[in-house]
């Protein structure tokens, strides 16, 4: 349907293909602003999204095309043909950035189910394939999962919170709770 409306407008068609490029970009980098025009982006889900270099986007990219396959060929996820979604070049390209989304039906229990394994198989295929920290590495539970795999950094994370917010002023869930006192 995009595609038709932007064949409608009136520029020539050498000039199409790169509107057409340019505005399903806009779509995808305006997820927000489409969610009240096209009801599959309201169950929208990502896994992945490590910030390193672009053979480590590559193999992520991998991974969650042929875990997210499994339950599209179930019907419990929308085919989206492979789209991975968000990402981005970082320092001249020399660094990349990629998430794998993946859309569901937020009604459909089975997808909300697959989401979150999705999500665990993510966190583990990190650890076990070198793929990154993702996206969806954070809070006290997933720091726990990722520390002996990264340098231990819920422990300086604890250490360093509990040294300038020693009161807990600022939420801790995203990043570690202080360090208790001994």
């Amino acid at each position: 349907i995009l595609q038709d409306l932007v064949h409608a407008l009136p520029i020539g068609r050498k000039h199409q293909l790169e509107q057409d490029s340019r505005l399903f970009w806009l779509l995808v980098r305006n997820a927000v602003n489409t969610q009240a025009t096209f009801r599959p982006s309201q169950g929208m889900a990502t896994v992945m999204g490590a910030f390193d270099t672009w053979d480590l986007g590559i193999a992520q990219a991998d991974w969650i095309a042929a875990e997210k396959q499994k339950y599209i060929d179930e019907g419990i996820l929308l085919d989206d043909d492979g789209d991975l979604g968000c990402g981005g070049t970082f320092e001249n390209g020399h660094l990349g950035y990629l998430e794998g989304i993946y859309l569901y039906d937020p009604n459909d229990p089975r997808a909300i189910t697959a989401s979150g394994r999705i999500i665990d198989a993510g966190a583990d295929a990190a650890i076990e394939n070198s793929l990154g920290v993702p996206i969806a590495a954070f809070g006290s539970e997933m720091n726990e999962r990722f520390a002996p795999h990264c340098g231990d950094y819920p422990r300086w994370m604890k250490k360093i919170k509990r040294a300038l917010d020693p009161n807990t002023a600022s939420d801790p869930f995203f990043f570690a709770e202080p360090e208790a006192e001994e």
